[in-house]
């Protein structure tokens, strides 16, 4: 299992599953961690948050127009 880190800064993760234990690190921008002992398994739980001194995500926006959204998503592929 890969866990994508496209949020534009560092992130602080943890994984783990139903069957015990846990596994956590940090993730550059635009890195990655791959947990491959995770792969063909269930009840997988990911969290992230702000790594160091950037302890939650910000984005921040120089100019904002009418009809325009901030997004942040998780997908699992």
């Amino acid at each position: 299992m890969k866990i994508v880190n496209e949020t534009g800064q560092k992130v602080a993760y943890w994984i783990q599953s139903a069957k015990g234990g846990a596994n956590c690190g940090e993730i550059d921008v635009n890195g990655y961690a791959d947990w491959p002992s995770y792969d063909n398994d269930t009840n997988v739980y990911v969290g992230v948050n702000g790594a160091g001194d950037q302890q939650e995500f910000t984005i921040t926006c120089p100019k904002t127009n009418t009809g325009e959204q901030v997004e942040l998503a998780f997908l699992a592929e």
